[in-house]
């Protein structure tokens, strides 16, 4: 009996080892597939194509995908603004509120900067036009990135100040 338990515990063992050897590789290239997928839908972004490749690799690191249905509301106004999205395929609408004219974003734009930025309350709702493919970057990891690479700090707060001045100007209510 003695024997029997100790062979049957090895028989065990013999099968339990290679499971899981196999299932930690599997989690391994499952990672490794997420960060190729994620890098190439970020090096098709026009906003960073011109970005050296560590720097696409510090993006790809904080960045998770997030899918979005039609008509779907991605952020809502007057929330917390708590993140950014790239969108890397598929339509946005961004409504400004009443009496403004609703923007559409594409493939290779982003909205929910000027939350991070400001540090306040989102300033219009973000729907889906179609299918979305998104990526979100966190607030957190926004104003991170922001301190270890100026240039795309730079760049975002750039096109956040066109968005703006846009904006105000489009109001109906925007002072002469």
């Amino acid at each position: 009996r003695v024997v029997a338990g100790f062979v049957a515990i090895l028989g065990i063992g013999a099968i339990a080892l290679p499971t899981g050897i196999i299932a930690s590789a599997f989690i391994e290239e499952a990672k490794r597939r997420d960060f190729v997928v994620t890098w190439q839908l970020l090096a098709d972004v026009p906003f960073f194509q011109r970005l050296m490749a560590p720097r696409i690799a510090d993006l790809v690191r904080v960045l998770r995908p997030r899918f979005a249905q039609p008509g779907e509301i991605i952020v809502r106004k007057g929330e917390d603004g708590d993140s950014m999205y790239i969108i890397a395929s598929g339509e946005v609408e961004v409504d400004l509120g009443p009496g403004r004219p609703a923007i559409a974003l594409g493939p290779g734009q982003f909205f929910g900067e000027m939350a991070l930025i400001e540090r306040a309350a989102r300033t219009a709702t973000v729907r889906a036009s179609g299918e979305c493919k998104l990526l979100e970057l966190s607030g957190r990891d926004f104003h991170e990135l922001a301190r270890q690479h100026p240039e795309l700090d730079e760049s975002i707060r750039k096109i956040a100040a066109e968005r703006k001045a846009a904006s105000r100007a489009a109001s109906p209510a925007a002072p002469a």
